[in-house]
Parts: C-alpha cells; sequence; structure tokens
C-alpha cells in the first residue's frame, strides 16, 4: 500500500513529539501533539492510540490542563470502544462531558456527547442514542464546524437505519457525504458509502450498494485506516452472501476479517464471523460454520456478557443520577443567590423609601419657597405705584406674557379700588415686544379700569411695538396713548381731579 496522508502525518507529529521531548517542553504543545496522535491513531492502531492518549492525560492532570484531559478522555473512550469494551468507553466519554461542561467548550462537549451516543447505538439503546446524537449536533452547530457537523449526520444516519427509518438514515447521510465531500475528508466519505451501500441493501437494491460499498473501500484504502476498510470490506461481503456469490463472499469476508484483526475492531470481527457462519451454512458446509458460529459466540460472550451490561447500566444510571444531582445543587445555589439579591434589593428599596420620605419634605417646604419667592417677583415685575393722589403709574420692564398680563390686571384693579384713583398709567417703554394676546391683554385691562370710573393711558409704546400691534389688526380706538411717561404725568397733573390736591400733597 502507497504511504498515505494519514501515514505521513503520524510521522510529522512523532518528528515533533520527539523534537519538543528534546527540548524539554512537558506543557500543552506536548499535550496537543500526543492527543493528535493518539486521535490518528484509534483507526488503524487503537493499543497505540491508548498509550499516546494516557501520557496526554497524565501530562495534563500534572499542569491542571482541563482541555487536554477532556481530548485524552475522548482518545481513550475511542480505543477501548474500537476493541468492543463499551464499559470503559462510556466511563471516559462520560468523564470527558463533565470536564468539557465545566469548562464550556461547546465542541468538546458535542464530542462528548456523540460518543456517549455511540455506546448506546452499538448496545442497541437506539433512541437513548438518538438524544445524544442530537444534542451533540446542537453543540456543533453552535460552533459551525463542518467536519463534526457531518460526524453526527453521519451516527445519526447509523442509528435511524438500525431503527429502519431507512428515509431519514438516507436523508442524513447524504448531507453527511456534502460535508465531507466538499471538506476532502476520506475518512468520513468511506463511512457514508458504507452506510449508504448498507440502506440499498436492505432495499435489496444490491447492484447500488455493492458500488457504495466499493467506493467506501477505495476512499478508506486511500486514508489508510483498516477500521473501515475492515466494514467496507464486509459489507461487500455480506451483499455477495445474499446474491449466493459465494466465492466473492469468501474473498470480501476474508480481507475483512484480516483487516479487523489488524486493526483490533472487535464488533467488524464480530460481524464478520457471523456473515461466515451464514456463507458456509448455505453451501451446507456445517462443519466451518459450526467453527465460526464458536468464535462469534466466544468473542460475543466476551463483549456482551450480561455482567459487562449490568455494568453499562449501573454506569448508565449513575452519569444520569449525577447528572440529575448536579443540576439540582446548580439548581440551589441559583434559588440562595436569587434570594440573597432579592433580600439586598429589599434592604435597598425600604432604605430608599426611608430617604425619599426625609427628601419629600424637604421637597415640600422647598417647593412653598419657590411658589413664595415666585410670587414675589412676581409682584415686583408688575409694581402699582401711587405717586400722587388719586394718581396711580405701572412701569413695566422686560418681558410681558400671559401670566405676567393677568396679574398686572389683577393688581392694578385691586390698587384702583383700595386707594379711589382717578388716573393710572401703564408704562410698556421698557417691554420690547409685545404678542396678541398681549396686546389684546392691555385692551380689556384698560377697559376694565374704565368701568371702575378711572382714566387709563398707555405711555412709552415702542416702534416695534407699535408696528407688531398694526400688523396683528388689534382695535385700539378706544385707547389713550402717550409717547412716553413724562408726556403722561404732565397730562395727568392737568386734570382738575389732581390739580386742585397739588400743593397739599408730595410724591412719596
Amino acid at each position: 500500500m502507497k504511504v498515505t496522508k494519514a501515514k505521513n502525518r503520524i510521522t510529522e507529529l512523532e518528528k515533533e513529539l520527539q523534537k519538543l521531548q528534546r527540548e524539554g517542553e512537558d506543557g500543552i504543545e506536548t499535550i496537543r501533539v500526543l492527543n493528535d496522535l493518539s486521535y490518528i491513531l484509534t483507526g488503524s492502531d487503537p493499543e497505540k492510540a491508548f498509550d499516546y492518549a494516557e501520557k496526554a492525560l497524565e501530562l495534563s492532570r500534572s499542569i491542571d490542563n482541563k482541555e487536554g484531559q477532556a481530548g485524552s478522555y475522548i482518545n481513550m473512550g475511542i480505543s477501548y470502544f474500537i476493541r468492543g469494551n463499551y464499559e470503559e468507553a462510556l466511563k471516559n466519554y462520560i468523564k470527558s462531558l463533565e470536564i468539557n461542561e465545566e469548562i464550556g467548550t461547546q465542541v468538546g462537549i458535542g464530542n462528548s456527547n456523540n460518543n456517549i451516543g455511540l455506546v448506546y447505538l452499538h448496545t442497541g439503546e437506539y433512541e437513548k442514542a438518538l438524544e445524544y446524537l442530537y444534542k451533540s449536533l446542537e453543540n456543533y452547530k453552535q460552533t459551525g464546524e463542518k467536519f463534526k457537523i457531518a460526524i453526527t449526520y453521519n451516527n445519526l444516519g447509523v442509528t435511524l437505519k438500525n431503527l429502519e427509518r431507512y428515509d431519514e438514515a438516507m436523508e442524513y447521510n447524504l448531507k453527511a457525504l456534502e460535508i465531507y465531500e466538499s471538506i476532502e475528508q476520506k475518512h468520513g466519505i468511506a463511512m457514508v458509502y458504507n452506510n449508504l451501500g448498507y440502506i440499498h441493501s436492505v432495499r435489496k437494491e444490491y447492484e447500488k450498494a455493492l458500488e457504495y460499498h466499493q467506493k467506501g473501500i477505495e476512499v478508506s484504502e486511500q486514508a489508510g485506516n483498516k477500521n473501515w476498510m475492515a466494514g467496507c470490506y464486509l459489507s461487500a461481503g455480506s451483499v455477495y452472501v445474499e446474491l449466493d456469490q459465494h466465492e466473492k463472499a469468501l474473498e470480501y469476508l476474508k480481507k475483512g476479517l484480516i483487516l479487523a484483526k489488524e486493526s483490533q475492531a472487535t464488533e467488524a470481527e464480530l460481524a464478520v464471523y457471523a456473515q461466515l457462519t451464514q456463507l458456509y451454512e448455505n453451501i451446507r458446509n456445517y462443519k466451518k460454520a459450526l467453527e465460526y458460529i464458536k468464535k462469534h459466540s466466544e468473542l460475543k460472550s466476551r463483549i456482551f456478557n450480561e455482567e459487562n451490561k449490568e455494568r453499562i447500566s449501573r454506569l448508565k444510571l449513575k452519569h444520569e443520577s449525577d447528572k440529575k444531582a448536579k443540576e439540582a445543587e446548580i439548581f440551589r445555589l441559583k434559588n440562595e443567590e436569587l434570594e440573597r439579591m432579592v433580600s439586598e434589593r429589599t434592604e435597598e428599596l425600604e432604605k430608599e423609601l426611608t430617604d425619599r420620605k426625609r427628601i419629600e419634605e424637604e421637597l415640600k417646604d422647598k417647593l412653598k419657597l419657590i411658589e413664595d419667592q415666585r410670587a414675589a417677583i412676581l409682584d415686583l415685575s408688575t409694581p402699582v405705584i401711587k405717586i400722587w393722589e388719586g394718581i396711580l403709574v405701572i412701569p413695566l420692564i422686560g418681558l410681558l406674557d400671559s401670566k405676567r398680563a393677568q396679574h398686572l390686571t389683577e393688581e392694578l384693579l385691586t390698587s384702583v379700588s383700595s386707594t379711589l384713583s382717578r388716573i393710572a398709567i401703564i408704562d410698556i417703554t421698557g417691554v420690547p415686544t409685545v404678542d396678541s394676546a398681549v396686546a389684546n391683554h392691555l385692551v380689556k385691562t384698560v377697559e376694565s379700569v374704565k368701568l371702575l370710573g378711572t382714566r387709563c393711558i398707555i405711555t412709552g409704546i415702542r416702534p416695534e411695538v407699535a408696528q407688531t400691534i398694526i400688523h396683528l389688526g388689534i382695535d385700539i380706538t378706544g385707547l389713550r396713548t402717550m409717547a412716553t411717561l413724562a408726556e403722561g404725568l404732565r397730562w395727568a397733573f392737568k386734570k382738575p381731579s389732581c390739580s386742585n390736591n397739588r400743593k397739599g400733597n408730595r410724591v412719596s
């Protein structure tokens, strides 16, 4: 056989490992190389793969490298799995899952769930297998790693095939094949070809089945994976058994048996014995059939004896129980944390409520002070001044808004009534602008004052204010105006009601 890409990679990694060892590197890089070597060798030399994984695990523990430990447990589990020791395989996969869940690595969690699913698949617990494989698929989809997704598609296809859900199995296998071909992953392509061949075989589409199995043989030879070569030869041999092509069947089954033994693929070896038994029964060579059925029985009892089944069941229950206990503990801790947070927040709210009731009283006092100040400012902003007996002057400065105009009216009417003044002068020299509402209000104020028998004039209208009043079309026909406050005062003092008392009064 030609030197394969896998063999070249193994050689490269072994050289890299020697270099790291010479340099005294005993950290993460060495762990990575050991685990990579272990993973590649699982398909052709599971014992050597186990040795590398064990070394990686020991080194990972020494430096507390969780990721390295999880990878080592996975590889050790694969090594046990290939040799048919499902109990130890499951034990290692569960350890890897616990570590990966602890460090929260989605790829690692997906790897563990996938391999646990495979144990249940090979021990005939198909529904349990689907449960873990679907979990694995979700983990891998979160990472977007095509190769990992393809692996799970393939395993789901195998599980569904065993449940005789062939259409679904075909669908998942074709999804896996599409990804494997896009990334040129020979190992995966060989697996899918073999699975597709099996589905065509159970449908009695033997020609199509042989076509896929032959493709699987070619690709697995290119990949240098004896484990899958054994599986493909076995599957092709099984089809020839169905077709009663005895010589071809024997040729392929014997090649499959040799490869299964070389790669320590115990399950493939078991399946070859079953097919050889069937073959020799078909050609009535019962002596040979008996020989192979004994080998099959011995190997099967070694793999699937009742004690192993019970131990696997116990291990499964322990895993589920530990998982539930861990979930319960997490739930308890979360509840405690939530209760603590609620208690702290309640205390904060109570304190905040108490503080707010101090604050509210202060706010009420401040608001009252503000209102008092606002009223005082308003009074100051609209002063009504008695400058002579019977004469009132209201000098306005600044912006005159509706509120201030209303206050002006109220103050002026009150003062007119209380002082019995007969003349009131509203001076707006200091008012820069007047809008329509305020102008109308001034007109109404003048009219209101007239109703009390008091003459009211407006002085100091600025040109821009006058333009605004004219532009707005406000009726000022009944409004007396004068240019300045001085003119307004001269006019007021000329009135009889004021001039008669001029000598006896002074401006206060």
